[in-house]
């Protein structure tokens, strides 16, 4: 159930980020550009939420 929320969560903010990235750049492509640059810094942000979790639960 957490991880679902969770999830949900870095979805969102792979989206904002994507526009995010996208302002930054003031380029004339779309957001859906940069989601693949999104994606990874949420993965790794993903990463170190699931594993300060775990020790939060240990």
């Amino acid at each position: 159930m957490e991880q679902d929320k969770l999830d949900t969560l870095l979805v969102t903010q792979v989206l904002i980020l994507a526009r995010l990235i996208q302002a930054e750049k003031n380029t004339n492509t779309t957001a859906g550009y940069y989601v693949p640059e999104a994606v990874k810094l949420v993965s790794q942000s993903r990463e170190r939420i699931l594993q300060m979790l775990s020790e939060n639960h240990s």
